[in-house]
């Protein structure tokens, strides 16, 4: 029961137990007559014939006379061992309420032991899980499932942005200071991430030298300054070797923002492909079943954005890190710019 269900619970019932039981036991000394069950008789009738069974009384007068035959001037011989374990009048004395009760104790205890051994594990495997073993960031994993929550949750008129970072030169990084100075880059970056950005931003290790940053309810001009300010940020950071050997490194970033304009195109798309399916699966002949009476009601889910939808924003971030890239490193890019870009090309194009 403490490992399926909360565990006070479990705590308050074992405690309201033991009160029962010392409450029962005290009560009758104030006076008051509490009904036993061991002293009433009680029958059942498993066909025509009725069974009695023998109350407490009879009980107690059968085993004390047991007792005195088998504990004879107070010893027990070999020869009476066989007699004491068929009676049960040993057993009812070696349950007394002040032998079970530190016995529950002590197992509870047990259990209470157990448990936190069970909790310390489980905060070990999910630190595991969702947390970056060298830079102490959110793992990709758990930074895109809070990235999935975030868009579940975000109000109709709030924007996302999408920030994908990646360090340049990091491999020439590693092979001229090796593996350890590598990774102490990777640490000290990730602080400064830390230490640049507010609580509710999602700092996550995309993966190698890539940080993926989620900034809920961030406009795309807010969300360009963010970026600027933490690109200047790395590459004003001097990394000191233990020698006084000094460097510092640059970054790349590529930027993508969800408006909620963008967000309802979506969900719309989606809407409209959804009652296509409805549609079409309703204009297929469908068999019902003869014994179905009962009126059935159809329930159309709510609109939602696409399972894939968090691969996509960072799919987008990624093309305008990869022209970040392109355009020589050390420089922030958006993806939103390059598709108004695009699209100025285009109907320029078509107009001439």
């Amino acid at each position: 029961g403490m490992m399926l269900i909360r565990r006070r619970y479990v705590w308050r019932a074992f405690l309201g137990h033991a009160a029962v039981i010392l409450a029962v036991t005290f009560i009758p000394y104030l006076g008051v007559t509490l009904p036993n069950l061991r002293q009433m008789t009680l029958t059942v009738i498993p066909l025509d014939t009725y069974y009695s069974y023998i109350n407490y009384s009879e009980i107690t007068t059968i085993e004390n006379a047991i007792s005195a035959s088998i504990f004879q001037n107070g010893t027990l011989n070999w020869d009476s061992v066989d007699q004491l374990r068929r009676s049960s009048a040993f057993f009812w004395r070696s349950t007394h309420i002040y032998m079970a009760l530190p016995k529950a104790i002590f197992i509870i205890y047990m259990f209470r032991t157990l448990l936190l051994i069970l909790d310390d594990s489980k905060k070990e495997i999910l630190q595991h899980a969702n947390q970056d073993e060298l830079t102490q960031l959110k793992s990709r994993r758990y930074g895109m499932m809070q990235m999935k929550q975030v868009l579940k949750s975000v109000e109709d008129h709030q924007d996302i942005s999408v920030i994908l970072l990646d360090l340049d030169w990091f491999k020439e990084v590693n092979d001229s200071y090796g593996h350890e100075i590598g990774d102490r880059v990777l640490v000290e970056v990730a602080q400064t991430l830390l230490q640049s950005l507010t609580d509710e931003t999602i700092v996550s290790r995309y993966g190698g030298e890539e940080f993926l940053i989620v900034l809920p309810d961030t406009k795309h001009d807010t969300a360009m300054i963010i970026a600027e300010q933490l690109r200047r940020v790395i590459a004003k950071h001097v990394i000191i070797l233990d020698d006084d050997t000094t460097f510092s490194v640059t970054a790349s970033l590529g930027l993508y923002t969800l408006t909620h304009g963008e967000r309802n195109c979506i969900k719309q798309a989606c809407e409209t492909l959804n009652k296509k399916d409805a549609s079409q699966s309703l204009a297929k002949p469908q068999r019902i079943p003869s014994y179905s009476s009962k009126r059935v009601n159809l329930k159309i889910p709510a609109v939602q954005l696409p399972h894939d939808i968090c691969q996509r924003l960072i799919c987008m971030a990624d093309k305008a890190l990869y022209e970040a890239k392109g355009r020589g490193r050390d420089q922030v890019v958006s993806a939103n710019e390059m598709l108004a870009a695009k699209n100025n090309n285009i109907e320029a194009l078509y107009g001439t």
